[in-house]
């Protein structure tokens, strides 16, 4: 005896489905949502071990998604947000005092990561001494004109700090802009930008004040 279906017949009863699902909208809705009430802590066990054993794959297929429907998504955040704003803001306080330290946390390491990449974009290191401690590493202006530049429009004045990292991780390298660690700033700014002029110019303080001058 063959079971087996046609081509025709398996897409004539996919037109039937199609048909029962739209005439039978409501009374499935309603079917589902009654299935749902009385299987809630077995439908959210399955869900959460469904993430736990597929995390990476939801990232991955999440990030994909947002990506080819980035407009379309935004879109619809700022629509939700809108309309819920008292609410999202309510909402988001809330969140945040609950879980303040991991967001504190998440922040400080999103910070360092562009600061990484931004450090390493320009060299990973102090162009003057070679120093490569993130911590102390910083950009800097190679003619001293970052603060006329901001005035002038050049360099949009509000991003300082983290904003301005990311500006420049998201932006081609700039020739105006060099790596120097915090300490190498501070001697471009007493000693000037020539480094290797620094050395007979320093005052050390094993030295005698009337030895400065």
């Amino acid at each position: 005896m063959n079971n087996s279906i046609t081509y025709e017949e398996k897409k004539k009863n996919i037109e039937y489905q199609k048909q029962y699902r739209l005439k039978n909208k409501e009374k499935l809705r309603d079917k589902r949502k009654k299935y749902e009430i009385i299987n809630k802590d077995r439908i959210q066990e399955c869900q959460k071990k469904y993430r736990l054993e597929n995390k990476e794959k939801l990232v991955r297929s999440n990030r994909e998604y947002n990506l080819r429907n980035k407009e379309k998504r935004n879109k619809q955040s700022k629509e939700y947000y809108h309309n819920h704003i008292q609410e999202a803001k309510i909402y988001n306080k809330q969140h945040h005092l609950e879980n303040k330290e991991r967001d504190n946390k998440r922040s400080r390491e999103w910070a360092q990561n562009i600061k990484l990449e931004v450090m390493l974009k320009y060299g990973g290191n102090c162009v003057a001494c070679g120093e490569t401690d993130l911590a102390t590493l910083s950009i800097d202006h190679i003619n001293n004109d970052g603060y006329e530049k901001r005035k002038n429009g050049e360099d949009n004045a509000v991003n300082a700090g983290y904003m301005f990292y990311l500006e420049l991780r998201d932006n081609p390298k700039r020739n105006d802009l060099q790596c120097l660690c915090m300490n190498c700033q501070f001697k471009k700014r007493a000693y000037g930008p020539d480094f290797t002029q620094w050395q007979n110019k320093a005052k050390h303080t094993k030295q005698k004040p009337h030895d400065y001058f």
